[in-house]
């Protein structure tokens, strides 16, 4: 887990074993549906395109938060490295 999430074992533990919850609660924070919608949502699309799925809270996690966009979109940090950005957008809705 990248830009010091390692001080956070267990988001780290969670975005690596059971990214779809962590998504879920994730998404929580910027959309109307429950937790576990989101969860069965990501672990079901992450089959087929988690990258495109995943990418659209990530830019509401943004948004609601004022966080600028980084150099790669956020398409590109889902797909090569979905756990990764799931931990960042969680430390960030906690914070």
């Amino acid at each position: 887990c990248p830009n010091g999430s390692f001080g956070d074992v267990g988001t780290c533990l969670m975005g690596t074993f059971v990214p779809c919850y962590l998504y879920g609660k994730n998404a929580e924070h910027v959309k109307t549906d429950s937790c576990w919608t989101h969860c069965l949502l990501y672990f079901f699309c992450s089959l087929f395109a988690p990258c495109f799925f995943a990418n659209g809270t990530r830019k509401q996690i943004r948004d609601k938060y004022g966080i600028e966009p980084e150099p790669c979109n956020d398409c590109a940090v889902h797909c090569f490295c979905g756990p990764c950005a799931i931990c960042q957008e969680s430390r960030q809705v906690k914070e």
